[in-house]
């Protein structure tokens, strides 16, 4: 069960990896490309696309977490509104070659917890958008890990919090269950380092979805 505590299994993780090659790559090749091809925020026709293509795909809820009376097209008016802040955000975000580390991770941090902080005008009270920005963000960056809370239960059961795992300071603006999350997955992830196994953040994250079943 999610929440107790589990080991990491190499045959499941193997697994887990060529179920999502052979179910999931052409289709997130997909989305890979749509944020290649329309990267910026300028344009409502492209940025309604990714935000209802990814939002929608990846279960991300976003909906649920808008006031009463907004919609899926609101989050991409707003992207546009502030197209600027947007653009910058992202070019923020380290390189897909930088190494998967504390300092690039407190970066990705710093930009996911601000374009929270910007869907806020439009959210519910006490509802978070965090994994509907941190997919969005992915698929614009690959180097950005993937939340969802069936994940971060499953990881939370493999590395039960230690200072250890705290490689950087609380940027500005963090989701903290975010942080949270990125700094265990970074231990999950070198682990995997020191074993060979060429991890990419997209496989841990499937993997992390489907433990167990």
């Amino acid at each position: 069960m999610a929440g107790t505590r589990k080991a990491f299994a190499e045959t499941e993780y193997q697994a887990a990896v060529a179920k999502y090659q052979a179910e999931w790559s052409t289709l997130d090749s997909v989305h890979y490309r749509l944020c290649r091809e329309y990267p910026h925020h300028t344009e409502l026709s492209s940025v309604f696309a990714k935000v209802l293509i990814i939002g929608r795909t990846y279960s991300t809820g976003v909906q649920r977490q808008l006031k009463k009376g907004e919609t899926i097209s609101e989050v991409a008016k707003l992207f546009v509104d502030q197209h600027k802040t947007m653009d910058n955000l992202l070019a923020a975000l380290p390189s897909v070659r930088e190494r998967l580390d504390g300092q690039s991770l407190r970066s990705v941090v710093e930009v996911h917890g601000h374009v929270v902080a910007l869907l806020k005008p439009i959210t519910r009270r006490s509802r978070s958008t965090r994994a509907f920005v941190a997919k969005y963000l992915h698929f614009h960056n690959p180097i950005v890990p993937i939340y969802d809370s069936y994940a971060n239960s499953n990881l939370t059961a493999l590395r039960q919090w230690t200072d250890a795992y705290k490689v950087f300071e609380e940027p500005e603006n963090a989701d903290r269950e975010y942080m949270w999350y990125v700094m265990r997955l970074l231990s999950l992830f070198n682990e995997l380092i020191n074993q060979r196994l060429q991890p990419t953040v997209r496989h841990l994250d499937y993997y992390l979805l489907t433990m167990g079943d």
